[in-house]
């Protein structure tokens, strides 16, 4: 089992050469085709000031916007021919479209979906939405890496978010070509509704028991702490076991056409040390 096409989206120059590092590394265990994606954004232009902008200065953003997508074509095709793996490069210019619907659209062929997550300091309206549209339409598992970095391999101590969900299990089985490698994997069901000691312990066995029949090398826990929130709680036992990656359901609907997520994924999503994959 294994993932033989990656598709990766480098946006953000500040996090592409990450981003691009942690889908070599999946491309390189998985022996995969890569696919580079590079969205060309639509020039921003807020509206008070619309009537002000000459038009040389949106021709400069378009070639700077070029320029760019140029720079990270040349940095993907250097990166996948050092690293002696199979690969193309995509650039679409999306003239007014939605980036994240381009990125979906390329996505969709793909068996794993690698992406940074969103600026925190890009107050832009709508730059934050980008990578939470990805996760919640693709249909296909989404592996984030954090704006700050990343300097670990991905893959050899993961925690896995578990609640018994649809999502939960769509992300866990999504995962497993990584679970499968990895050097250990603990399932955590963090605030589990159970009634009785007997039944929090049983709460993740299952999954486990699932997950080591496919040879996963893992452990099951649960944390009850109603003093800090889920994500929170995530967050911290990845820290304290040295998870390099999270594994968890990305929660989410549609409402008048925005994207309103469960308080435990925007959490994460706004706030991720590590890297994390997410399916809806």
């Amino acid at each position: 089992m294994a993932y033989r096409t990656i598709l990766v989206h480098l946006g953000d120059a500040g996090i592409a050469e990450a981003t691009l590092k942690a889908a070599i590394q999946q491309a390189t265990i998985h022996n995969a085709h890569l696919i580079g994606v590079h969205v060309v954004p639509s020039i921003r232009i807020y509206a008070s000031v619309e009537a002000y902008i000459p038009t040389e200065v949106i021709e400069i953003q378009r070639e700077e916007n070029q320029k760019k997508a140029e720079a990270l074509g040349e940095m993907f095709e250097a990166e996948i021919k050092k690293a002696g793996i199979s690969g193309e490069w995509r650039i679409s210019d999306i003239q007014g479209r939605s980036p994240a619907s381009e990125i979906v659209n390329h996505g969709r062929r793909a068996d794993l979906i690698v992406t940074s997550q969103a600026n925190p300091d890009d107050n832009f309206q709508g730059s934050s939405s980008w990578s939470e549209q990805i996760m919640i339409e693709a249909g296909r598992p989404v592996l984030f890496i954090p704006y700050i970095g990343n300097k670990r391999p991905i893959g050899k101590n993961v925690l896995v978010a578990w609640n018994g969900s649809r999502e939960s299990a769509r992300a866990v089985f999504d995962a497993l070509p990584i679970l499968k490698r990895a050097e250990s994997v603990e399932v955590l069901w963090a605030n589990p509704p159970a009634n009785s000691d007997s039944e929090m312990s049983i709460m993740g066995s299952e999954i486990a028991n699932t997950l080591a029949r496919h040879d996963v090398k893992v452990t099951a826990d649960h944390g009850i702490n109603h003093d800090i929130s889920i994500g929170d709680e995530l967050l911290s036992r990845a820290s304290d076991h040295g998870s390099d990656l999270i594994v968890m359901g990305g929660y989410g609907h549609s409402r008048f056409r925005e994207m309103i997520l469960g308080g435990v994924t925007r959490l994460i999503m706004q706030s991720m040390t590590v890297p994390v994959l997410m399916s809806h």
